[in-house]
């Protein structure tokens, strides 16, 4: 690695007004554009039977009062919930993805999804982890080993 010559360093002090303004300008454009675009997967064609989602708001809803009760049960933070429940939004909002998609339409993926999403959140905010094993068994036996480690790869 080169060390960044001192005149390139401080090139940014020498730029115009009109120049700042421009950069300025192309960050808050790419600002605007961000690489996921969070869409309402709640929303989206669940007024009819025959819906492409198959997930509601109740059972979002179902969903994080599970999670809370076995954080709960871990004594490991609330905010952990909420981390875990803004992945799954932000992962069920992506399009193009069959492993969302397949959240979407099925209660099941669906919590298997938010079980996984729960591990990484231990793993992002609690000194204790939840391991594979202890996910199963929270699972009540619904999910094997290899369900929660390759939901988790995806």
């Amino acid at each position: 690695m080169t060390k960044p010559d001192s005149d390139d360093f401080f090139s940014i002090f020498r730029l115009s007004t009109s120049d700042l303004v421009d950069q300025t300008l192309v960050l808050l454009k790419q600002e605007e554009n961000p690489h996921y675009k969070c869409r309402d997967y709640l929303r989206n064609g669940s007024s009819s039977s025959s819906s492409r989602s198959r997930v509601s708001a109740e059972a979002r809803a179902k969903v994080a009062r599970w999670l809370a009760d076995i954080v709960d049960y871990f004594s490991l933070q609330r905010q952990t919930v909420a981390m875990a429940m803004s992945y799954v939004d932000i992962f069920l909002s992506l399009r193009n993805v069959r492993a969302a998609s397949d959240a979407r339409r099925s209660v099941t993926k669906f919590q298997l999804l938010a079980l996984v999403c729960l591990s990484i959140a231990t793993k992002s905010l609690e000194v204790a982890h939840l391991d594979v094993e202890t996910l199963v068994t929270a699972s009540q036996g619904c999910y094997c080993a290899d369900d929660i480690r390759e939901m988790e790869i995806v």
